[in-house]
C-alpha cells in the first residue's frame, strides 16, 4: 500500500509540472517614465495629462517658461520706452531681391499687398489701435527676422478712423515682414524715408526741389509740402530718371485753379517725349490718355477716344493717380477706378513726373515702386516683445514667473512643481499671463505599479500585465517585471524571452537575473513603451538547443583541436547569447529560436569569422565554421546602391568552394553605419561574394584578396570593385564542349608582365605570360575534372593586380583526402586500402573477394581517388598476384 502511494504521489508531481498551473503573484510590474512635453504659444491653452490610475508616485517635477522668439524691441529713436507688439509676416522662403510691399491698416484688419495691390496676407489685430501712438504715430517700425530695420513710409494715417497705408521696402535674404508698434515714448524714426522706401520717391515736404528732378518744360518749385507749376504754359512737364523698365507709378493730384485747365501723371519721360494721363476739369472727370512729342510740339492719341468723360470717375477734390509700366504696355486708375490701357515703343525715355498746362497746378506726392512679387507668405500671426507673470495651472495649483521674459531675458529657469498637484487619472494644465506669449516644459518622473499574473508549464513561463496608460509626452518609460522560477518545479539555467507589447512581438528590452538556492530570480525591463493604452506580456522559455560547433582550418580543412578561440553566438541585432572559449569540437546550449551569428575570434590578433545559423527552438544542430590561420588580409568591402532599389543594412555574404563542389559560408555580416563589413580573408584564394536585401539575394561573383584592401561592390552595375580595375578590363571564358578557359585582359597602363596558369589536384598543367597592354591566354584541356585559373598583372609603375577562379568541367569527383595532398600520396593510400581488403577476405572466398578488389580500383579511379594512369599498371598486378597466392594457399591447405 505504502509503494502504490508513492507512485501516486509521483504521478501527480509530474502532472502538476506537466500540466499548466495559473499563478497569481504577489510580484507587481513598476513602470519607471520619465514625462517632458512643451506647450508651444502655450498662454491661454488648456491641456491634459492623463496619468494611469495605478500611479503610485510623482517626482523631480518641474516647469519653465520661455520667450519664443529672438527679436529684441532695440529700434531707433525708443525715447526710453519699449515697444509692446508686432504683426509678424513670414515668409515660405527668403527673397533674393528687393521689392516694395504696402501695408494697409483699417479697423482690425492688418493687410499686406504687392506693388500692384495684390492681396499677399492678412492678419486681424484687434489691440493695434489700442496700443499704437494714436497721436503721432511715431512708433511705427518696420523689421526683419534678425531685427534688422526696414526703411518706410507712411502714406497716410488717420487715427479716427483707424486707417493707414504705409510702404515698406524689404531687403534681399529677408524671411519676414514685421510691424512694431505700442512705445508711447518713440520718437521718429529715420528710417521713415519715402525716398529710401520706393525707386522714386518725393513728399516734397524739405522744401527744396532736389537734384533728383530734371525740368523739361515750365518752372517748377517746391514749397508748403507741394510741387507746384508756377507757369502756366502749355505742357509743362517735369520728371525723375527711373532706372528700370517695368515698375508702378503713385502719385496725389490736388485740385486745379480753374475749369479749362488740366494736369496729370508722367511716365517714361526724357527731353524728347513723355507718356501721360491728363485729367481735365475741377472734378478731374475728363481724360487724355497720350504722347507728347516734345521736339515736334506734338501729341498722339493713344487711346483715340481724345478728352471724355471716363466712365465711373466720379468729380473729386484730389486725384489718386496709379499707372503700371510693363515693358511696353501701360495702364492705370484714378481714384480706384480703371483707365484705359495702351502699347506703344515710340518713348523709351525712364523718367517719372507730372505735367501741367494753362496754370498753375500742385502735386502732393509721388512714389515708385518695382514691378516685383518675390515673396511667398505664410500664415501671420501677432507676437508681443515680452511675456508678463507667465503662469502653470496644474489642477487648479498655480506656479509663476515674477516679472517679464523678453529677447534678452528668455528663460525663467526650472521652477519647481509639488508632487501634490498631482492626481492619479485625468490632471488638467492650463497656462496664462498678465500679456505676451511664451512657451512652457513641463517634465517630472513617475511610477506606476502593475498588477501581473503568471501561468507556467515545464517549458515556459508567461508574465502578463493589465493593462496602463502612458500619456503623450512621456520621453522614455521603463517597464521593470520581476518574477521568479519556482513554480516551474524544476532548477532553471537558463531561459529565452520573447517580449509581446500590445500585442506585438517587442525587441526593445534588457534582462537580468540572479539566482537564491536554485531558483532564479528574473527582471525584465521593457524599454521606450509607447504612449497610450499598454498590454505587456513575457514568454520566458526554459527548454535549450544544443549546438554542436567544428572549427576547421580554411586551407587545409584539418579540424583546429589545438588553437585557443573565443567563440560567440549572438542574435541578429547583435545581443550575446553565449560566449565560451573552445579549443576543439564543442557542443553549447541555449534557450533561443530563430536565426543567429555565431563568431569565433583568435584572442592573439582579432581575426574573426561569422556565419549566420538557424537556432530550432529546443533542438539539436550543428555548424561548422572555416578560420584562417595564415596569409590571412583585412578586406573590407564598402557597398553602394546606384539603382536605388535596395534598402540598408544589407548582408553580406561571403562563400567559398571546399573539396571542389562543396560551397560553404566563410563570413556572413550586416553592413555597419558606413554600409561597410570588415572581413579577414586569406591572399589569393578566390571568394564568392554574395548580398542579401529586402529578401532578395544579388550574386557579384569572385574575389581573390591581393592584400589587404578595400573593395567597393556598386550595386546597379554588373561590377565589383576591385574585379574591374579603372585600369584593367577583364573577361573570364569557359567552353564546357571545347574544355577551354580564356582570360582576355586590356590595360590602360603599361604593362610590366601578365601571367596566367593553370592547375589541379596533380599540380601546374599550363604558364603563359606576356608584356602587351592587351592580350589573352587560353588553355585546353580534353580531362573533366576542377581547375584553379589564376591571373596576375603588374605595370611598370608598380600596380599589380591578381584574380582566381574555379572551374568544373564534367562530373564532380567525390573528395576522399585533402586536396593538398599529392597525386602519388593519394593514390599510394588507395591501392593500400585495396591490399588490405584482399588480405582480409581473400582466405574465404578468393574469386569474389579478387573481383571486388578490381571494382574498388575502378571506383577509386573514377572519382579521382587515383588520378596516375601509372598506377593502373600496378594495381592489375598486385589484383593478378594476389589471385595467384590467394589459390595456391587453398590448394596446398591439408
Amino acid at each position: 500500500m505504502r509503494a502504490t502511494s508513492v507512485t501516486l504521489g509521483k504521478i501527480l508531481f509530474f502532472a502538476l509540472i506537466l500540466f499548466i498551473v495559473s499563478v497569481n503573484s504577489a510580484e507587481a510590474a513598476t513602470v519607471t517614465a520619465y514625462f517632458n512635453k512643451t506647450y508651444p504659444v502655450a498662454n491661454g491653452t488648456s491641456n491634459q495629462i492623463q496619468l494611469d490610475t495605478n500611479l503610485t508616485s510623482v517626482s523631480d517635477a518641474t516647469v519653465s517658461f520661455t520667450y519664443p522668439w529672438s527679436i529684441a524691441d532695440a529700434f531707433d529713436n525708443s525715447g526710453g520706452g519699449h515697444w509692446f507688439a508686432y504683426d509678424n509676416f513670414f515668409f515660405t522662403a527668403a527673397i533674393t531681391e528687393y521689392a516694395q510691399y504696402k501695408i494697409e491698416i483699417n479697423g482690425n484688419y492688418i493687410n499686406v499687398t504687392n506693388s500692384t495691390g495684390y492681396l499677399k496676407a492678412s492678419l486681424i489685430d484687434p489691440q493695434f489701435w489700442n496700443y499704437v501712438n494714436t497721436s503721432s504715430f511715431w512708433d511705427i517700425r518696420l523689421f526683419n527676422q534678425t531685427g534688422d530695420q526696414l526703411y518706410f513710409w507712411i502714406e497716410d494715417f488717420n487715427s479716427t478712423a483707424q486707417t493707414a497705408t504705409i510702404w515698406v521696402n524689404v531687403t534681399p535674404g529677408s524671411s519676414e515682414l514685421d510691424l512694431a508698434y505700442g512705445n508711447p515714448n518713440a520718437l521718429p524714426s529715420a528710417y521713415n524715408n519715402i525716398s529710401k522706401t520706393g525707386v522714386v520717391g518725393d513728399d516734397f515736404n524739405d522744401g527744396v526741389l532736389s537734384s533728383q528732378w530734371v525740368v523739361g518744360a515750365g518752372t517748377w518749385s517746391e514749397s508748403n509740402g507741394l510741387l507746384t507749376a508756377t507757369s502756366t504754359g502749355s505742357y509743362d512737364y517735369i520728371y525723375s530718371p527711373v532706372p528700370l523698365t517695368s515698375y508702378v507709378v503713385y502719385a496725389k493730384i490736388l485740385p486745379a485753379s480753374g475749369t479749362l485747365d488740366w494736369r496729370g501723371v508722367v511716365w517714361k519721360a526724357d527731353s524728347s517725349y513723355f507718356y501721360f494721363y491728363g485729367f481735365f476739369g475741377t472734378g478731374f472727370d475728363y481724360v487724355y490718355m497720350g504722347l507728347r512729342d516734345v521736339v515736334a510740339g506734338t501729341t498722339i492719341d493713344l487711346t483715340g477716344l481724345g478728352w471724355h468723360e471716363h466712365t465711373g470717375l466720379v468729380p473729386s477734390e484730389e486725384l489718386d493717380v496709379k499707372v503700371v509700366v510693363d515693358g511696353i504696355t501701360y495702364s492705370g486708375e484714378a481714384n480706384g477706378v480703371e483707365l484705359h490701357s495702351a502699347t506703344n515703343t515710340t518713348a523709351t525715355g525712364t523718367g517719372v513726373g507730372f505735367v501741367s498746362d494753362g496754370a498753375s497746378h500742385s502735386f502732393d506726392w509721388i512714389f515708385v515702386a518695382k514691378l516685383s512679387d518675390p515673396a511667398s507668405f505664410g500664415v501671420p500671426k501677432v507676437k508681443q516683445f515680452a511675456a508678463v507673470n507667465a503662469t502653470l495651472l496644474l489642477n487648479g495649483n498655480a506656479v509663476t514667473y515674477v516679472g517679464e521674459l523678453n529677447a534678452t531675458n528668455p528663460s525663467s529657469g526650472k521652477l519647481a512643481v509639488s508632487s501634490t498637484y498631482f492626481v492619479s487619472g485625468l490632471n488638467w494644465v492650463n497656462f496664462t499671463a498678465e500679456s505676451g506669449d511664451f512657451s512652457a516644459t513641463l517634465e517630472f518622473n513617475y511610477t506606476y505599479d502593475i498588477e501581473q499574473t503568471e501561468t507556467t508549464t515545464f517549458n515556459y513561463m508567461w508574465v502578463n500585465l493589465s493593462a496602463f496608460y502612458i500619456p503623450v509626452g512621456t520621453v522614455s518609460s521603463n517597464t521593470t517585471v520581476a518574477f521568479n522560477t519556482s513554480a516551474v518545479g524544476t532548477p532553471i539555467y537558463s531561459y529565452y524571452l520573447k517580449v509581446y507589447v500590445n500585442g506585438v512581438e517587442y525587441s526593445n528590452y534588457k534582462v537580468t537575473d540572479f539566482e537564491i538556492a536554485g531558483v532564479k530570480y528574473i527582471n525584465v525591463s521593457v524599454l521606450d513603451v509607447p504612449v497610450g493604452s499598454v498590454t505587456i506580456a513575457i514568454q520566458t522559455i526554459f527548454t535549450p538547443s544544443y549546438i554542436n560547433v567544428t572549427v576547421y582550418d580554411e586551407l587545409s580543412k584539418a579540424e583546429l583541436t589545438s588553437q585557443t578561440l573565443n567563440l560567440t553566438l549572438m542574435d541578429l541585432n547583435y545581443n550575446v547569447l553565449k560566449e565560451t572559449t573552445i579549443t576543439g569540437n564543442t557542443t553549447i546550449s541555449v534557450v533561443y529560436a530563430g536565426n543567429a551569428y555565431l563568431r569565433v575570434r583568435d584572442p592573439t590578433n582579432n581575426v574573426i569569422r561569422q556565419i549566420m545559423i538557424y537556432v530550432p527552438l529546443a533542438n539539436n544542430t550543428s555548424a561548422s565554421l572555416y578560420f584562417p590561420t595564415s596569409n590571412v588580409a583585412q578586406v573590407i568591402f564598402e557597398v553602394k546602391d546606384v539603382s536605388g532599389s535596395y534598402t540598408f543594412p544589407m548582408t553580406v555574404y561571403i562563400k567559398k568552394f571546399i573539396d571542389r563542389e562543396v560551397l560553404v559560408q566563410i563570413h556572413t555580416d550586416k553592413t555597419d553605419v558606413q554600409n561597410r563589413v570588415t572581413t579577414y580573408l586569406i591572399v589569393n584564394e578566390p571568394y564568392e561574394i554574395f548580398l542579401e536585401s529586402d529578401g532578395k539575394t544579388i550574386n557579384y561573383g569572385f574575389y581573390s584578396p591581393p592584400g589587404a584592401d578595400t573593395v567597393t561592390i556598386i550595386i546597379g552595375k554588373i561590377t565589383i570593385q576591385p574585379f574591374y580595375q579603372e585600369w584593367l578590363k577583364l573577361d573570364f571564358l569557359t567552353n564546357e564542349t571545347d574544355k577551354t578557359i580564356t582570360v582576355n585582359y586590356n590595360s590602360t597602363k603599361p604593362v610590366k608582365t601578365a601571367e596566367f596558369w593553370v592547375e589541379n589536384e596533380t599540380g601546374l598543367l599550363y604558364y603563359a605570360n606576356a608584356t602587351t597592354d592587351t592580350g589573352s591566354f587560353t588553355f585546353n584541356t580534353t580531362a573533366e575534372g576542377s581547375y584553379t585559373a589564376k591571373f596576375r598583372i603588374e605595370c611598370t609603375d608598380g600596380t599589380a593586380y591578381s584574380h582566381s577562379w574555379i572551374v568544373r568541367f564534367g562530373k564532380p569527383k567525390i573528395p576522399f583526402l585533402p586536396e593538398v595532398l599529392p597525386a602519388w600520396l593519394k593514390s599510394v593510400v588507395a591501392c593500400g586500402i585495396i591490399l588490405v581488403f584482399l588480405m582480409i577476405f581473400g582466405n574465404y572466398r578468393s574469386d569474389i573477394s579478387t573481383a571486388l578488389a578490381a571494382a574498388m580500383y575502378a571506383i577509386f579511379w573514377y572519382f579521382g581517388w587515383i588520378v596516375s594512369n601509372v598506377f593502373a599498371v600496378v594495381i592489375a598486378a598486385i589484383i593478378a598476384f594476389a589471385a595467384i597466392v590467394t589459390n595456391a594457399r587453398k590448394e596446398v591447405r591439408p
